[in-house]
């Protein structure tokens, strides 16, 4: 993961913050990154970690998000995959939802630039989508579960942005 480090040494990859995880929380705050919500602080080790789990070119970005279409690249979603609490091994699940809000026939664009109060709703199948005890129970479609509450969280943080970057 040497090509992480090279990326985070880049000039302005990074912030320096106490190691303190309210410190980080005031700091995201004060520069309107961030919804409120706890965060877990994005070190270079929890996105190494998450960025074990993507198995592509960590240059290429992921997509052009709009309305501003910066790029999602994989340091950047993983780096809000992290903060929002998400397990590494979810971490797919979210690049497959940002790949496909981006695609044109959805029309990204559309949600991000209405003042209509919208938000996409995802919902995942399959073996990875599902927890180990099997679907979940009584018919619930919401949980309470972390996978459910990261990846909404993580998308929730770039839906906002348009861009994983402020200045």
């Amino acid at each position: 993961m040497s090509t992480v480090r090279n990326m985070l040494d880049a000039p302005g990859a990074m912030l320096e913050v106490d190691d303190d995880p309210e410190a980080v929380y005031e700091l995201l705050c004060s520069k309107g990154w961030s919804d409120g919500l706890p965060v877990i602080p994005p070190t270079p080790e929890r996105v190494e970690r998450m960025l074990k789990y993507y198995d592509r070119a960590l240059e290429e970005p992921i997509a052009k998000i709009p309305p501003r279409y910066g790029a999602a690249t994989p340091v950047r979603v993983a780096a809000n995959a992290v903060m929002a609490g998400c397990k590494p091994e979810y971490f797919p699940l979210v690049v497959l939802a940002i790949e496909a809000m981006a695609e044109d026939r959805y029309n990204l664009y559309g949600t991000q630039a209405t003042t209509h109060p919208c938000t996409p709703f995802l919902i995942f199948n399959g073996p990875r989508a599902r927890p180990e005890r099997g679907p979940e129970r009584d018919g619930q479609l919401f949980s309470c579960e972390r996978r459910d509450r990261t990846r909404g969280s993580t998308r929730a943080r770039e839906h906002r942005r348009g861009d994983t970057r402020r200045r």
